[in-house]
């Protein structure tokens, strides 16, 4: 197949979102889960709009929630297709909230994903598609998808090695809960839409974090959420999310979603921050949670890891917390990355 070579300024779409009661949660910040979701709309509609083939999220870098979201925001997604592999697309995506009663504009979180083109049997497919800058900007933002692309690709091979490591490890704080994939889950393919199943992943562990809070909690971070296989129409599937840590105010909530008759056959596994609030939104110190069991001492050591990881991404973010920005319709280059 030739291939057809655009700039990635032509790439540029904008989806828009409301935020509504039902996606709230009882202290009136939106649920992670949408965000998510959202997120992964505004990456499909960019392939449709440009491709027109549909496309499978494959993997998505960490996600941080740098402003909260609440009750009547306007969200604004702002994705671009920002380099092309053989059937590969790489997303970046910008979330930017307007609320009408303070009149502000503010950067929400931005997320990086690959996505690919599948056919109707869930088999990689070329897309013809090249993707080059023509503006500064443009150029700049592929160099910066180039040079993460590179890292996400050590980042996906570590960690399906340690998902190939079955721990099965029961940790005080879980759940499990088991679901037969349907078509309501789905786009236009027999595949599970991977929006729909990270609604169902911040679910499960939002229930774990706010037990355990015996409060309300909001989502922080997600960290790279990585499919190794297609999870089709039909398939049973189990979810489990257990608690591996807490910090002052923060705690990790690792989720794993496998096939429910095959244990070893791990779709995905992520990890969700959650910081308890009290009911004007503000963080909270939770209650002491210490490590009793191997199992546990180990989910313990390895969360900590990934939280020293979280701090070094969000100090160079974290200059936009709280921070209104000038935002233009006519605006089409990124913030954060130009």
């Amino acid at each position: 197949m030739s291939s057809r070579c655009i700039g990635v300024e032509d790439t540029y779409s904008e989806y828009i979102r409301v935020v509504f009661p039902r996606h709230a949660n009882p202290a009136g910040f939106l649920y992670g889960g949408y965000m998510l979701n959202w997120i992964v709309d505004s990456g499909v509609i960019s392939i449709l709009k440009t491709i027109g083939k549909e496309a499978v999220l494959g993997y998505m870098d960490n996600v941080y929630f740098i402003n909260p979201v609440t009750i009547g925001s306007m969200l604004i997604y702002r994705s671009w297709i920002a380099r092309a592999g053989k059937s590969s697309l790489d997303i970046y995506t910008e979330i930017i909230s307007y609320y009408r009663k303070t009149n502000e504009y503010k950067i929400v979180a931005a997320a990086k994903s690959i996505y690919v083109c599948v056919d109707q049997n869930g088999r990689p497919e070329p897309h013809g598609l090249c993707i080059e800058g023509r503006e500064s900007w443009g150029k700049k933002l592929i160099e910066y998808m180039d040079k993460w692309h590179e890292k996400a690709l050590a980042a996906i091979e570590k960690a399906k090695s340690s998902m190939g490591e079955a721990k099965g490890r029961l940790l005080r704080h879980h759940l499990r809960t088991v679901r037969r994939v349907s078509s309501e889950d789905t786009m236009t393919s027999n595949m599970m839409y991977a929006g729909r199943l990270m609604l169902m992943l911040d679910e499960a562990a939002g229930i774990i974090a706010s037990q355990y809070a015996g409060s309300g909690v909001v989502t922080a971070s997600v960290d790279q959420m990585i499919f190794t296989s297609p999870i089709k129409v039909g398939d049973v599937i189990e979810v489990s999310a257990s608690l591996t840590r807490t910090w002052r105010t923060s705690m990790e909530i690792e989720v794993t979603v496998k096939g429910y008759e095959d244990s070893d056959n791990i779709k995905t596994r992520s990890y969700f921050t959650f910081v308890k609030i009290d009911d004007l939104g503000r963080p909270e110190p939770l209650k002491p949670y210490e490590p009793v069991t191997p199992e546990e001492v180990e989910a313990w050591v390895e969360a900590d890891f990934r939280r020293k990881s979280r701090i070094e991404d969000l100090e160079k973010i974290s200059i936009y917390k709280g921070l209104p920005i000038s935002y233009n319709r006519d605006y089409k280059s990124p913030y954060l990355v130009v």
